[in-house]
């Protein structure tokens, strides 16, 4: 995707200049943009999904994923370290990662 793309509810989406620098460094089609769960419900990141989709991004939408609340630092809505080592173990399971065997020196 190249420029810009309006939505037909106005949102803009601009060109995803992560994804191409990433293809262009690795040559490959490996990236993921992961939407997740805050107290605002994510609606910014649901918004974003035709985006990725035009441009060919993979994503992974965990943001109708039950998020307790210990998930969540609640006056940042960011995970907090609960939340990441949950959303790992996610990542973990979506992408077909638990064969590969982790160093952890």
């Amino acid at each position: 995707m190249n420029g810009r793309l309006v939505l037909e509810d106005g949102f803009t989406c601009f060109g995803t200049p992560s994804y191409r620098l990433y293809r262009e460094q690795m040559r490959n089609n490996n990236f993921y943009v992961v939407i997740r769960a805050s107290q605002y419900q994510n609606v910014l990141g649901r918004k974003m999904i035709p985006c990725l989709e035009k441009a060919g991004v993979h994503y992974i939408d965990y943001s109708t994923r039950a998020w307790p609340e210990e998930y969540i630092i609640k006056r940042e809505g960011h995970p907090s370290p609960a939340g990441h080592r949950a959303m790992a173990e996610w990542l973990v399971k979506d992408l077909r990662l638990d064969h590969v065997s982790s160093n952890t020196h």
